[in-house]
């Protein structure tokens, strides 16, 4: 899910990353160099992705189920007053 939008502590993006029968993570792909190479990045370490993912989730619905938030995203995406912003006020109310 976030493979391109995390990055690890050396800068880069992150890669999802899956092994056999161990558990997916997040991971530099300089950590993986050999142990000799002096681009190796060691301070990079895996993270586990569905920690993660599972925390990125929580704050997105989190977000978005405040009040006004989707609209405010929408109305700076296409405009205010917009047939998307009424369509979308309309779906909200048949929610709520």
């Amino acid at each position: 899910m976030l493979s391109g939008f995390l990055y690890m502590p050396c800068g880069r993006n992150a890669m999802g990353r899956t092994a056999g029968s161990q558990r997916p993570t997040y991971s530099c792909r300089e950590h993986y160099l050999p142990r000799s190479d002096p681009g190796r990045h060691d301070s990079c370490q895996n993270v586990s992705r569905d920690i993660t993912d599972s925390a990125v989730r929580e704050q997105i619905v989190g977000l978005i189920a405040r009040p006004g938030v989707l609209e405010t995203l929408v109305d700076r995406r296409v405009g205010p007053g917009s047939e998307k912003i009424k369509k979308l006020q309309s779906l909200i109310q048949a929610v709520s």
